[in-house]
């Protein structure tokens, strides 16, 4: 056998192995941890995700890749800016809110938190609903399926959705 395939092939195990290892690794961080090059590492990311080894998936506008069906393993506040954890990190603790009430409890720009809300939702680590007037937010639960298809989540409190009432009412009504 050609030695040079014989590389290839140990590098492309190698990356697989460190996949298995480290769930939700991007390319970089993958070719310091194997001292490779940045292209030998997109190459062999690239024929291990034709042959269906592994996928490749944004989070958090990040291009991260993981062993196919280990989706779950990934947690994505590991991989969330500091920001945008702390917005979702408010959610799930004050449940469902206005993108206005979570500016206005982290002290932040409302655009801003929109920006992180919006990000948060293509993750689908949270939910939009219309209430009336309001759009409400609501964190979901992380983490997919065990057989790693991208389903939408529910969220964190479905019953809280339909018994929520905004937070501007409850000031005004006491």
């Amino acid at each position: 056998m050609d030695a040079r395939l014989s590389d290839a092939g140990s590098q492309r195990n190698a990356i697989e192995n460190h996949l298995v290892a480290n769930p939700g690794a991007h390319i970089a961080q993958v070719a310091r941890a194997l001292d490779l090059d940045w292209s030998t590492v997109e190459y062999h990311v690239r024929v291990l995700r034709k042959q269906g080894r592994i996928v490749e998936m944004r989070i958090d506008n990040r291009r991260v890749i993981v062993q196919n069906g280990r989706r779950a393993d990934i947690d994505p506040m590991a991989l969330m800016t500091p920001p945008r954890r702390s917005v979702y990190e408010a959610l799930l603790q004050s449940g469902p809110a206005t993108a206005t009430a979570l500016s206005e409890r982290l002290g932040r720009a409302r655009s801003g938190i929109l920006r992180h809300l919006m990000r948060l939702e293509e993750d689908d680590l949270v939910v939009r609903r219309r209430q009336g007037r309001n759009v409400m937010f609501e964190a979901v639960r992380t983490g997919a399926g065990q057989s790693g298809e991208t389903s939408r989540p529910e969220p964190a409190s479905a019953a809280s959705a339909s018994r929520f009432v905004p937070f501007r009412s409850q000031a005004i009504f006491g």
